[in-house]
């Protein structure tokens, strides 16, 4: 039987997947440009070497993360994209360099979900992989932005002891700063 986590995490991705390909671009688009602020005003402030962005490329029932991506690229700003390695754990590889990049180069990381709610808690699917890397960092040396749709955010989501908030949550109509 499925935990009411497991069983709202598939209903969200039903959801998620019935959603249009060109809707999905456009919200891509509007919260590429709503965050762009937020990501300069992050670079560089817990430390020097703090000086880029990780981000993921986006699966089909995922908002577009593309328009983010070019977005950084004109602005300079470095662009990191994640690898889950054999033993589950995250790497993040230089866009340019592909090269790995120490954790303390990333300001600000752009984690996807399945779903968020407007206490920060975010919803993935289900393999952990970012709440894993979140929990092996010092709290505030990486901002947090959950990005997605306007469908994916609730007034509460399940969550468990091992999730790990965001710092804020970005749709194209709704912005969660906690």
């Amino acid at each position: 039987m499925l935990s009411l986590k497991s069983r709202f995490r598939q209903t969200c991705l039903e959801k998620l997947a019935q959603t249009n390909s060109a809707a999905k671009l456009e919200a891509g688009i509007v919260v590429a440009n709503a965050i762009l602020p937020v990501i300069k005003s992050h670079l560089g402030l817990v430390s020097i070497h703090a000086q880029g962005v990780a981000l993921f490329k986006n699966f089909a029932d995922e908002i577009h993360t593309a328009p983010l991506c070019e977005l950084l690229l004109r602005h300079g700003i470095k662009r990191f994209f994640p690898q889950v390695n054999s033993d589950y754990s995250m790497q993040f590889w230089d866009a340019d360099t592909k090269l790995p990049v120490k954790t303390e180069e990333i300001a600000v990381l752009i984690v996807p979900g399945v779903a968020f709610d407007r206490l920060g808690n975010r919803l993935g699917r289900g393999k952990g992989y970012y709440d894993r890397f979140l929990a092996d960092i010092p709290a505030n040396q990486i901002f947090t932005i959950g990005i997605g749709l306007d469908s994916q955010v609730f007034d509460q989501i399940p969550v468990d002891e091992h999730d790990q908030c965001m710092n804020m949550i970005r749709t194209p109509s709704f912005e969660i700063i906690l």
